[in-house]
């Protein structure tokens, strides 16, 4: 994002006022400019949570607080000793991205115990004194949403073929029960389309890098089920991991494969614009913000504490950005 616009986004969000902000409760859900807030992410070799950091430090350096980001690389021992250390450098509150929720509650909980909040972002803690609020989604829905476009591409390419004749490869993640509900409901397609048949479902679980692990499942499927022409995509770097396996195969019929997952990323968007030409395989993605790091800071600076429900959720709206509507996001 270029400085200009970001500078005008940022002048137009701090106009919500910038003073710690609280719930209908009463309670002190936000951070006041100048607090040091903590940035735990589950991995930093992912385009979509490098990007996301980077225009995160751009934020929230403009807002007038001080970021600090530590990456775990999707190891779950390694993200508890981060937000110990978080803790310990004296942070007023931690955004996190969980590897593995479950093993995070405790450590989160002694946070909130000691005065620093936790914004959790697309997870959830059963353990409700181990947040302070929870960015989130409905992730079964984000993958409902991703088959949709799936199918409604499906019915438009191939309008003559029988049921169960178009075959589908889920590339997915169980890590966590979010994870599974996203992959769970990509699986949906063959509800929506009684076209489609879903062959098998190749799991990211406990992959480091998952653009790379996606090349190696779309390496699977092109010599396992040459004739799959549909790939749900976990997520941004499972879409352009597996396009560039499938761009570099001459005997794809590429206008008749697409790709379609979930999450976003100026490359990802340039991709989707390429396939209307069929120059990328991917037609299709679920936006699930269209900036989540101007989110994450308005969620820190307490601006959707009115939108938050008792479980401290507040859930963000979802896009479906296909190479039908691309041309009001990419030019």
């Amino acid at each position: 994002m270029k400085k200009t616009v970001l500078a005008v986004m940022m002048a137009c969000a701090m106009s919500f006022g910038m003073g710690a902000a609280v719930n209908a409760e009463g309670t002190d859900v936000g951070l006041p400019e100048g607090s040091k807030i903590g940035f735990s992410t589950i991995t930093l070799a992912s385009e979509f949570f490098a990007q996301l950091d980077d225009a995160s430090h751009e934020y929230f350096d403009e807002a007038g607080y001080d970021l600090v980001t530590v990456s775990c690389e999707m190891n779950a021992a390694t993200q508890v000793s981060d937000i110990e250390n978080l803790i310990a450098m004296g942070c007023d509150g931690i955004i996190l991205f969980a590897t593995d929720p479950s093993s995070l509650e405790d450590v989160c909980a002694k946070a909130v115990s000691e005065g620093v909040k936790v914004y959790l972002i697309a997870a959830t803690f059963e353990n409700r004194d181990s947040y302070t609020c929870i960015l989130g989604t409905e992730q079964y829905d984000t993958g409902v949403n991703a088959a949709i476009m799936a199918a409604e591409w499906i019915d438009e390419t191939f309008p003559d073929a029988e049921d169960g004749s178009v075959e589908v490869c889920v590339i997915g993640n169980t890590t966590s029960e979010e994870a599974s509900a996203r992959t769970e409901g990509m699986l949906s397609v063959t509800d929506l389309t009684p076209k489609a048949t879903v062959v098998e479902t190749f799991d990211l679980t406990g992959a480091t890098d998952t653009n790379i692990k996606s090349q190696e499942f779309a390496d699977m499927i092109t010599g396992k089920y040459p004739d799959c022409k549909v790939v749900l995509a976990y997520g941004v770097d499972a879409e352009l991991g597996s396009n560039e396996v499938f761009m570099r195969d001459s005997s794809l019929d590429r206008a008749h494969f697409g790709i379609f997952g979930v999450d976003t990323s100026e490359v990802a968007y340039e991709q989707i614009k390429l396939s209307q030409t069929d120059e990328s395989v991917i037609r299709g993605t679920v936006n699930l913000g269209d900036d989540l790091a101007l989110n994450i800071l308005e969620l820190v600076r307490g601006d959707y504490s009115d939108q938050m429900g008792d479980d401290g959720v507040i859930n963000t709206p979802q896009t479906l950005i296909t190479a039908k509507n691309i041309d009001d996001y990419v030019q």
